[in-house]
């Protein structure tokens, strides 16, 4: 039996075909449902978000456990675990706040991030770093879209150094070996 490949397509026959398929959706559907895009939808979640939480996300001990580690200066575990079970239930009732939906992130500490303080690489002084009532408006619309903001990473004080080696929140370190740091500014997002 013949191992079944796609057709190759290139040049005047793609652009084509690109167009015939953004202009019409009942294609984009058909394209969609036969690549089997769909077939999760009909799995049981059951209890899915609880194994999730025990596995990840044994208590807010563990996650301060792993800062050094992944470079936060900032979780909220109570609003990752809110934004995970939203995304669970919305999943499990068949519908999707987009692409983006239940994919998790971390933000630089240069945005502004609703219940966080964005101190910019600067050690956090309460007066002069209040919490932020609001989100800057990119980070509004990854919300929107179901996106799961772990926290806020580290960075280089104002972003104007190319090392990562913080004096404030500690220098972040390369997952795939402690003994070297980031770099950067965003050195904890590196």
């Amino acid at each position: 039996m013949p191992i079944e490949v796609n057709p190759i397509q290139s040049g005047i026959t793609l652009v084509i075909l690109g167009w015939i398929v953004s202009e019409f959706e009942f294609i984009q559907k058909l394209i969609y449902n036969n690549a089997g895009f769909t077939m999760s939808r009909g799995l049981d979640l059951g209890d899915a978000t609880e194994r999730y939480v025990k596995l990840y996300f044994h208590s807010s001990a563990e996650i301060l456990l792993l800062h050094p580690i992944i470079s936060f200066i900032a979780t909220n575990v109570e609003s990752v675990l809110a934004a995970a079970e939203k995304s669970a239930a919305i999943y499990g009732a068949g519908k999707s706040l987009g692409l983006l939906d239940g994919v998790s992130t971390a933000i630089k500490d240069a945005s502004h991030i609703a219940g966080y303080r964005t101190t910019n690489g600067r050690a956090a002084n309460d007066e002069l770093f209040p919490i932020s009532e609001n989100s800057d408006w990119p980070i509004q619309e990854l919300e929107g879209c179901g996106v799961i903001i772990f926290g806020k990473t580290n960075m280089y004080e104002y972003g104007t150094d190319t090392t990562g080696l913080d004096p404030y929140w500690g220098t972040s370190r390369n997952p795939h070996n402690r003994n070297c740091y980031t770099g950067g500014s965003p050195s904890g997002s590196a």
